[in-house]
């Protein structure tokens, strides 16, 4: 049963995936900025939440383990605020991507997120801490 959460885990991803590209072919229908929109607004989110999921794996460690240098970590964790940013305004500005568009993308692809990190979270677990010496 342990195995069940990792594999829905993954499986979420493929479906969000999917969902993702099935709804970027149906709004095509409504224009190619809105699917420019919603493709870069899914893409926007998977990259500054790889992001995050991927710093945060680095700087939270056991009080037991030397912590790595941590200035790389930080400086991606805060440098990915402005390049979204830049990047949301390339492609509104420049591109005259739908800015509802990147807004939908963004979202479905953040609620893909927490239900995959859910069920991966949901998988492991709990922490049983070690009685301490004097109980």
């Amino acid at each position: 049963m342990s195995n069940s959460k990792p594999d829905a885990a993954r499986a979420t991803r493929l479906v969000v995936g999917g969902v993702v590209l099935g709804t970027s072919l149906a709004l095509l229908s409504l224009g190619w900025k809105v699917m420019l929109g919603f493709v870069g607004g899914a893409l926007l989110a998977l990259g500054t939440l790889s992001a995050l999921v991927f710093c945060v794996e680095r700087l939270v460690v056991a009080p037991e383990e030397k912590p790595t240098r941590r200035w790389p970590y930080l400086a991606l964790l805060l440098g990915k605020f402005p390049a979204a940013a830049v990047l949301a305004l390339v492609l509104v500005v420049v591109f005259r991507a739908s800015l509802a568009g990147l807004a939908a993308g963004y979202g479905m692809a953040l609620v893909g997120f927490f239900i995959e990190r859910h069920l991966a979270e949901s998988g492991r677990p709990p922490h049983v801490a070690e009685p301490h010496e004097n109980e």
